[in-house]
């Protein structure tokens, strides 16, 4: 059992739950396990010899868990599924923001809070899995 699995009866109990937002990757497929071809190669390369390819799948099964495969339960709570590119830390550049196409940069973390925070409050993304780029 995964965490989002032992979240998800916390998750449609609480009724000071806003919204649910889980942080993959830019390698992360979407729900219906497509991946751009640039992002594809490189999670399968990259993410092979750096080491994150079990970080990878692992994103792929908890996205399909919300997405999907949670049952009736996971359909109650509202959910963005936010998919940055590279994180580096370095002064804000203000440029960053949702996207739906993968980073080609890296971002850095105080960008990547301020979008999350934006996120949270746009209740057009729930339901959705954004690229911040």
């Amino acid at each position: 059992k995964n965490f989002v699995e032992t979240l998800i009866p916390v998750l449609t109990n609480d009724k000071k739950i806003k919204c649910f937002l889980y942080q993959a990757g830019a390698f992360s497929k979407d729900a219906n396990d497509n991946i751009d071809t640039v992002p594809f190669i490189l999670r399968e390369t990259l993410g092979r010899m750096m080491g994150n390819y079990p970080m990878v799948r692992d994103n792929d099964a908890v996205i399909k868990l919300i997405c999907g495969d949670g049952g009736a339960d996971m359909k109650k709570v509202p959910y963005i599924i936010t998919r940055p590119g590279g994180l580096k830390e370095d002064t804000a550049t203000g440029t960053v923001g949702i996207s739906d196409k993968a980073a080609s940069t890296m971002i850095t973390y105080e960008d990547l809070a301020k979008v999350t925070l934006e996120a949270l409050n746009n209740e057009k993304l729930y339901g959705t899995l954004p690229f911040i780029a």
